[in-house]
This record gives C-alpha cells, structure tokens and sequence, in this order.
C-alpha cells in the first residue's frame, strides 16, 4: 500500500504547489511508493503536471482536477498526510479545517493566518515557504511514523471540534454580545 499525501488548491504559484512536487522527489528517493494526490483546478495545472513527468514523478502523482465536495469524496480519509504549502499569506485555510476535522495531521507553512490553525509539533508541523526541503523532511517524519500521525491526527480533530462546531461558537458569540 502507498502512502497517500493529498494537497487541495488552486494550481497557481501563490498555492506552493512547485513546491510540493520539488518536496515530493526528496521524499520518493525515501520512500519510493508515496504517492502524492493534488486535487484542484488552475492556469498552472499542465506546467507542474510536466515538472513531475521531468523529475521522473509521474507515477507518484494523481491530478483530480477539481473536487467540488473533498469531504463528500473521501480526499481526507484517503490521505495518510495533508499538505497547504502556500506561499502567500492565507486568512484562512478551509483545506486546514477539513482535514483536521479528517484527522488527518499537517505540513502546512507559516504563512498568514495557517500558524493559528496548524500547532507546530502538535496537530502538524509548520516549515517556512518556498521550501522543499523542509516539506520533505516533515513529510518523511510522518509517513515513517504512524503513532505520531495517529496523535497529530486526534489533536487536529479535537481542535476542529473545539474551534469549529457552529453550535458551540454561537452559544459563545451570543453571550459576548449580552444576549442569552
């Protein structure tokens, strides 16, 4: 069985996906049957479809195109790590929310709003943008490491059902505001 790494974007630059295909040949002379799935959309899909064929990854790699509904599909049960690796910096990442709320752990880089979602150490690990190297030596961390994905996976779940019930963060809003 291969060990399943997922990213969800748009294929454009700011999405760090070069990135992740740069971190993918470092991590394939590792462990040769990962096997990267990028699901997404975007003028830059063909330029790193070719990147992976040139680095000899193409059978490393499914390209779903788009997913109009990751969670209904099964993208998160179907990874054993999920990757945001943007270079630009997110307000908010929904792929982060999803797939904490998958159990699924992250690499994620420390960009924007994504050091609020992703805990270093703790749900996932966070490396700086733009760089290959670290998301490859995260993600070898992870795959070689099943009890650690097990723990960062719980830890993402539990924060998503903390951070993210609608219920819950109402009940809260609303007392804030005086009214109960």
């Amino acid at each position: 069985q291969a060990d399943q790494l997922q990213q969800a974007s748009w294929m454009i630059p700011d999405k760090g996906i070069a990135d992740l295909v740069e971190a993918a040949r470092l991590v394939v002379d590792r462990i040769p049957n990962a096997h990267f799935l990028l699901a997404g959309e975007g003028a830059y899909r063909e330029e790193y479809m070719a990147l992976a064929r040139k680095l000899g990854l193409e059978a490393n790699f499914t390209w779903t195109g788009l997913v109009h509904n990751p969670i209904a599909e099964g993208l998160y049960r179907a990874a054993d790590v999920v990757c945001q690796v943007s270079r630009w910096e997110e307000a908010f990442a929904w792929v982060i929310a999803e797939a904490m709320a998958a159990s699924r752990p992250m690499v994620a880089t420390r960009v924007g709003g994504i050091p609020e979602l992703v805990r270093d150490g703790e749900n996932g690990f966070l490396v700086p943008r733009r760089s290959p190297d670290a998301i490859a030596g995260r993600l070898i961390q992870l795959l070689g490491d099943a009890p650690l994905r097990a723990r960062m996976g719980a830890a993402g779940r539990q924060a998503a059902e903390r951070n993210f019930d609608l219920e819950r963060n109402l009940d809260t809003l609303l007392l804030t505001y005086g009214f109960e």
